[in-house]
């Protein structure tokens, strides 16, 4: 038998379920392919960064080293908080000998082949995109001479639900969870990787496995459900997924992310006449309102128009927050307080900004050089964060940086 372990290094908010809900839906996947169990089987090492990020190599190694014993592959999740100490634990491996497929999937592993094969000599197959169908065929190869880069996408009308199969337990009364409805976003924006970066696609998943995972929250009272699809207000199937929700007389707190400007016409209106009966909070991902730094960043702008759907919102009483990102091209400490003030003065009453990160893969980090954007790794997972730029200086972003704590430590609104 084929034994595999899955190594993931998770950043769950307080109060959600385990495993995290990528993790969950690749053993569940792998778990109904009618091989599992006779001729591979899984194991799954968790390690929570918020508790365990000050820990030393050796503990990570050490729980590696003692699930690992008969598996022939083992696979590493690798996102932007985690790649620093995947890097050091693939080196260790390969130090002390192992022999086995080392592979690895996530966020990160995305971009040319040449420059992963470069950043990860110690790896033999890589997950490009959505891993279902990879892991499998991953655990069953040959150990390659070179490395192998797979990219086979699932069918995801016949996904198992992480939920409904158990690999997510979720108790009566749990905190929170996370729910997917489609993957992808049918937009461009130069500095996000949750679009499907090879073919620019949004993949519905199956309305009927939607409807039981929904089912199955409000049976068990859950207190929040966060919905994880990049424009949740886009598609042919969002609508039908709200309406379920009130006949159903859902009871929980859903957030949704969402467009400005998706909420126009007939579908708007039944969008808005929808979530002002449900328990929902709407999550508008503006980032600037400034044109010329939109524009750098492929995220078109309309100020008026936020205006009009803001003002709306708060008529018919639909709780929202707003995110804005510090660290952009053209962007100064001007600018970045003025799209703060757009917020307040629209009637915002919870405001998040992140500073930029370049994801591996993305436009925007193919263009370092045109932007003058320089990074530094910092916090407790060493990430590499965008501290100046073509129109800021290192002390400017700090400015930022504090103004973005102080607005957020201000704000009153606060769910659950």
């Amino acid at each position: 038998m084929k034994k595999a372990l899955i190594v993931s290094f998770d950043l769950p908010k307080k109060g959600e379920t385990s495993p995290s809900l990528s993790i969950a839906s690749l053993i569940a996947y792998a778990k109904a392919d009618i091989r599992y169990g006779s001729e591979f089987c899984i194991k799954h090492v968790s390690f929570n960064m918020s508790d365990d990020h000050d820990r030393p190599l050796s503990y990570f190694m050490g729980e590696i080293l003692d699930n690992c014993i008969q598996c022939n592959t083992i696979v590493f999740s690798v996102y932007i908080w985690s790649e620093y100490l995947v890097v050091e634990i693939l080196g260790k491996l390969r130090g002390m000998g192992y022999q086995g497929k080392i592979v690895l999937g996530g966020y990160q592993i995305i971009g040319q082949k040449e420059t992963l094969n470069h950043d990860y000599p110690e790896c033999d197959i890589f997950i490009c995109g959505y891993g279902e169908n990879s892991l499998t065929e991953s655990i069953f190869m040959e150990k390659p001479a070179r490395p192998v880069h797979l990219n086979r996408q699932p069918n995801f009308n016949e996904l198992p639900s992480p939920y409904l199969s158990r690999e997510i337990d979720v108790m009566h009364g749990e905190r929170m969870v996370r729910l997917e409805t489609k993957r992808g976003c049918p937009y461009q924006c130069s500095f996000c990787a949750h679009r499907d970066l090879a073919e620019n696609r949004v993949y519905e998943i199956n309305k009927s496995r939607i409807i039981e995972e929904i089912e199955w929250f409000n049976a068990r009272k859950t207190r929040k459900v966060n919905i994880l699809d990049p424009v949740f207000n886009a598609g042919n199937e969002y609508l039908l997924v709200l309406e379920e929700m009130l006949r159903m007389k859902f009871s929980s707190v859903i957030s949704l992310q969402c467009r400005f400007e998706m909420i126009k016409g007939e579908k708007g209106n039944r969008f808005i006449a929808l979530v002002e009966k449900l328990d929902a909070v709407l999550e508008f991902g503006i980032q600037t309102i400034f044109e010329e730094e939109s524009r750098a960043i492929n995220r078109p702008i309309n100020p008026d128009y936020i205006r009009k759907v803001l003002r709306l919102l708060k008529e018919r009483g639909i709780a929202y927050e707003i995110s804005l990102i510090y660290g952009l091209p053209n962007q100064t400490v001007d600018s970045f307080k003025r799209s703060i003030d757009f917020a307040l003065e629209n009637g915002a009453t919870k405001i998040l900004a992140f500073p930029l990160m370049l994801l591996k893969g993305t436009p925007l980090y193919a263009q370092k050089r045109k932007w003058n954007l320089e990074e530094k790794a910092l916090g407790n997972f060493r990430i590499p964060t965008v501290v100046s730029g073509n129109t800021f200086k290192e002390d400017d972003w700090l400015r930022m940086d504090e103004i973005a704590h102080r607005v957020a430590g201000e704000m009153s609104y606060v769910r659950i």
